[in-house]
């Protein structure tokens, strides 16, 4: 059984840069992102897919949309040039998202 995890992103521009298209690594199965807040809240900041069958996919996000994608498929996020945005991220433990500034609890402590 895979061991997951929840990531509370948020990320507020401008920023100088974009996160490149890229694949996940061998410590990720899937990644589920769920948006907090809706791309019409924010500049940029838009996630992207590609697949040399489909090319370039951009879906619209409104807040609550979940996407799901495995960790072979090519992915990236545009420059957020202005705004706040906010996800929730689920995905395995080993997974390096959110290692850094996090906070851990325990279950017990949740109810």
């Amino acid at each position: 059984m895979t061991r997951m995890k929840f990531v509370l992103r948020r990320t507020q521009g401008p920023l100088d840069g974009c996160i490149a298209f890229h694949p996940d690594g061998n410590y990720a199965s899937h990644t589920l992102q769920i948006t907090i807040n809706g791309d019409d809240e924010y500049q940029g900041g838009r996630l992207c897919f590609y697949s040399p069958d489909a090319g370039l996919h951009i879906p619209p996000r409104p807040s609550g949309t979940v996407t799901v994608h495995p960790r072979h498929q090519l992915h990236g996020v545009t420059r957020l040039i202005s705004g706040k945005r906010y996800s929730l991220f689920v995905v395995d433990r080993h997974n390096g998202l959110g290692e850094k500034d996090s906070v851990w609890t325990r279950t017990s402590l949740i109810s």
